[in-house]
């Protein structure tokens, strides 16, 4: 993977310069999301005043001990729940479970907690040692796009499941359980979203794109085994039936990776924003008017100090 590249902004003021089409096209053009190093996408690289740190602290730009529990428990909470949802579950036989795209993006937020509570500890060990990064950690690059992807296929999750597939469904059955990994999937990314530090890229899409695809190439490798589902259907999901409309299906997975992933990512990008020109500055003001007061009281009490101290004493 190429190595984290830094924000230009002379690159982005040259095309201003150039191409002065229209206030819109400037603003566009000047924005970091579209600067020269976020027009290859294909690397992870940091804005102007970000630090590896990012990857694995709090929206305090910190890492505490409130994020470390917090990281701790979505950790514990989500294995939990995959370890009762693979034993409880009813279709037979026990393998297809793992067919479904639901099931592979609960699997991937499992994975996106380990990962994460990981880079944090090891964030937490490193700056406590009093060490600082000189490169950028294959665990933090790693955690970066996997918590791309379980960020951006969550929401599709969701929105597919209670507005396509369930309005189909005659039986409502284990209902808790449905809404455990079709519901409370996108309210744990919201959250996290916005507690979490790690910074969100517009053109980083393409990593949720490949998700997709590669859901997609297993659907067509399963039907063409001779694959069905737990109905005996010769498909996965009806909208993609290899077997009997393949244009069909071709066009809902063009759909679904062109078209309905960049709009969800798009509401992840939204929520990342909402973070960083929101929340993140409560917190910092907050933090900053804490340190204020205690520095004014600091000066406060050194002043008292000195007053009471007696001439005879200062002269001594």
């Amino acid at each position: 993977m190429a190595s984290l590249m830094r924000y230009d902004d002379e690159y982005a003021n040259k095309l201003v310069a150039v191409y002065p089409v229209s206030t819109m096209c400037n603003k566009m053009c000047k924005s970091r999301e579209f600067s020269r190093n976020a027009a290859k996408p294909f690397t992870l690289f940091f804005k102007s005043g970000e630090t590896t740190q990012i990857l694995a602290q709090s929206a305090q730009g910190r890492t505490s001990l409130w994020y470390i529990v917090y990281r701790c428990f979505v950790c514990v909470l989500f294995l939990t729940c995959l370890v009762v949802i693979i034993s409880t579950h009813t279709i037979q036989p026990r393998y297809k479970w793992l067919i479904f795209l639901t099931n592979w993006s609960f699997m991937l937020l499992c994975l996106q907690t380990i990962l994460q509570l990981t880079s944090v500890m090891f964030n937490y060990i490193h700056r406590a040692k009093g060490r600082d990064y000189s490169t950028i950690p294959l665990l933090f690059k790693v955690s970066w796009v996997v918590n791309n992807m379980a960020w951006g296929v969550a929401f599709i999750i969701t929105i597919m499941y209670w507005g396509v597939l369930f309005p189909k469904i005659t039986k409502k059955k284990n209902v808790g359980r449905t809404f455990l990994v079709h519901g409370m999937n996108s309210i744990y990314v919201v959250v996290d979203i916005l507690v979490s530090g790690m910074p969100v890229r517009l053109l980083h899409v393409w990593q949720v794109m490949v998700w997709a695809l590669i859901y997609g190439a297993w659907s067509v490798i399963y039907w063409a085994f001779g694959g069905v589902d737990n109905h005996g259907n010769p498909y996965i999901y009806r909208m993609l039936n290899w077997d009997e409309k393949p244009t069909k299906s071709c066009g809902m997975l063009f759909g679904l990776v062109c078209i309905s992933l960049p709009l969800t990512w798009t509401l992840v990008f939204g929520l990342y924003k909402l973070r960083t020109h929101v929340i993140s500055p409560m917190f910092i003001t907050t933090r900053s008017d804490a340190t204020e007061q205690t520095g004014s009281q600091d000066k406060i009490e050194n002043k008292s100090e000195i007053t009471s101290v007696s001439p005879s004493h200062e002269v001594a």
